[in-house]
């Protein structure tokens, strides 16, 4: 979800000048941070009608209408994440949300996973959600000693981002590496950014979160106004895509579980990043619409 946002001008130079960067993060109370850290390590069984209204318009918008069959939140202590378990029409899909209403993942239930669930669907929650735990912890680590803020930030390289950033930068400036990526702390969260000469006088801003979410993205023109435009990812299941990218996936990953697809239109073409999930990594492809792989990158956790 977007969000109204305040500005102010990031200090590292980047070869096109400096731009304006919205900031937004939503400030938590002692008490909130108190209740979060002793129910850390918790998987909490919930309800759609418990869930908040920003959650429940990102989990409407993808569930297209599906019956909502079971609601978990899972705290830990990296991040917080609800898991949702929808009845589809070719069988069941979990959609992972962030409590900000961040699409986190969609994955397709194999049938041997549908069967599980249905004969114990809190059981079967439950250990879901433990598998999730080593990738959340990979994404996160090493987070805690960041303290550059957004006013004076510090650079990062490309290789020390995980594959996930790298892939989420990689769609959204068209299938080009940025030439130069900050990154910085903002409240409760670590920001990736990098500003994208778009042409014509205009900069992207790009701002992702460790787990590949896009936190906050809009244009710019080099003097730092800003220019309208929904940038929003769109996510797709794997029957949605074009055929070209389709045969891509199948041909390099055949049998994969691809757990989540998110899509963009950059620089006049459709770009893909399809994620597929294994037990001890997740690898991410950088796909264009004519099925031409522009990345390959694993995250091994």
């Amino acid at each position: 979800m977007r969000r109204k946002i305040g500005f102010w001008m990031l200090s590292a130079a980047v070869s096109f000048g400096s731009i304006a960067v919205p900031i937004s993060a939503m400030a938590q109370s002692r008490s909130e941070r108190a209740a979060e850290r002793a129910a850390e390590g918790q998987n909490i069984k919930s309800s759609y009608d418990e869930l908040s209204p920003i959650v429940r318009e990102s989990l409407d918008r993808e569930r297209a209408g599906f019956r909502v069959m079971t609601v978990y939140l899972a705290k830990r202590q990296e991040r917080s994440w609800y898991s949702v378990v929808v009845l589809a029409r070719h069988g069941n899909r979990i959609i992972r949300l962030s409590p900000r209403g961040y699409v986190l993942s969609v994955v397709e239930m194999t049938p041997e996973e549908v069967t599980a669930y249905r004969a114990e669907p809190d059981r079967w929650m439950v250990e879901y959600l433990k598998q999730q735990d080593a990738r959340q912890a990979f994404l996160y680590r090493d987070l805690d000693h960041v303290t550059a803020t957004a006013a004076h930030p510090e650079r990062i390289e490309w290789d020390s981002m995980p594959a996930r950033v790298r892939a989420t930068f990689l769609r959204e400036s068209g299938g080009f590496k940025p030439d130069y990526i900050v990154r910085y702390r903002e409240k409760e969260d670590v920001i990736f950014q990098a500003n994208l000469p778009e042409g014509r006088g205009a900069v992207h801003m790009l701002q992702v979160l460790p787990d590949g979410v896009v936190f906050n993205e809009a244009d710019f023109t080099t003097g730092g106004k800003g220019i309208t435009g929904d940038w929003r990812p769109k996510t797709l299941v794997f029957d949605e895509l074009p055929l070209p990218v389709r045969a891509a996936i199948e041909q390099t990953a055949p049998h994969a579980n691809v757990a989540h697809i998110d899509t963009v239109n950059r620089v006049g073409h459709d770009i893909f990043t399809v994620e597929i999930d294994g037990r001890t990594e997740s690898r991410y492809l950088t796909i264009a619409g004519d099925g031409h792989i522009l990345s390959d990158m694993t995250d091994h956790y």
